[in-house]
């Protein structure tokens, strides 16, 4: 409907039009056109971002939310025999590259005023940055038989003669594919953390080992450059 134009303003017309016509619950289309449908979806963004700031700032007051028909209401400024009531004190500050679309409907909606800084198109990128990659990956080890310790590793299973030997094969395999994985998602230096957890329940007087799980967590900050 023209708010926004980045990207191929064409084909989100398209897109919009086939999906007005899905059917809905009562066998009619969801929305008249693309036009329809695109400010049915602007207007549940609306609410629903309202209803999410307000929810976090009466939490920052220690306040428990009101059931959601009255927020509805107030935020639908319902006029009758009682006057229903809400907002913020605060400016909205919005970020992003959509903000100046939609963050001065949802002020009004509050009933405050909004705040796009210059450059707010970039926010998200640079907390992107200053973010952290953060990637997970586990290894069990069974017990086949007595004294056998199988390791399931990435590329097929192997059995050892020890749990000691066992679990450092786990570690060396997951601490390789780990850190392809980060380097692979953009972290720039991962540092890695091992967690071990055993089942080998007491039976007649003796742990008898079942099963153990061993997990790596590398995180680390984004490269700003690719690797050369």
């Amino acid at each position: 409907i023209g708010l926004h134009d980045a990207w191929d303003a064409a084909s989100a017309r398209r897109a919009a039009a086939l999906f007005a016509r899905r059917k809905g619950r009562k066998g009619t289309a969801i929305a008249a056109d693309a036009d329809a449908l695109a400010r049915m979806v602007i207007d549940t963004l609306t609410r629903r971002s309202a209803q999410v700031i307000l929810d976090t700032a009466l939490a920052e007051d220690g306040i428990d939310s009101p059931p959601s028909p009255l927020i509805d209401a107030a935020l639908a400024k319902h006029s009758g025999a009682a006057r229903i009531d809400i907002g913020l004190t605060l400016p909205l500050i919005g970020l992003g590259a959509s903000a100046p679309t939609y963050y001065p409907t949802i002020a009004q909606t509050l009933g405050t005023a909004c705040m796009v800084p210059d450059h707010a198109g970039v926010a998200n990128a640079v907390g992107a940055v200053a973010g952290q990659i953060r990637i997970e990956r586990s290894i069990r080890i069974t017990s086949p038989s007595e004294g056998r310790y199988r390791v399931h590793l990435s590329r097929d299973a192997t059995d050892f003669a020890s749990l000691d030997s066992a679990r450092a094969a786990a570690q060396a395999d997951l601490d390789e594919t780990i850190r392809i994985a980060a380097t692979a998602a953009g972290a720039a230096e991962a540092k890695i953390a091992f967690d071990y957890t055993e089942s080998a329940p007491m039976i007649e007087g003796r742990a008898l080992f079942l099963e153990a799980t061993l997990t790596a967590r590398a995180s680390g900050r984004p490269a700003l450059a690719p690797p050369t």
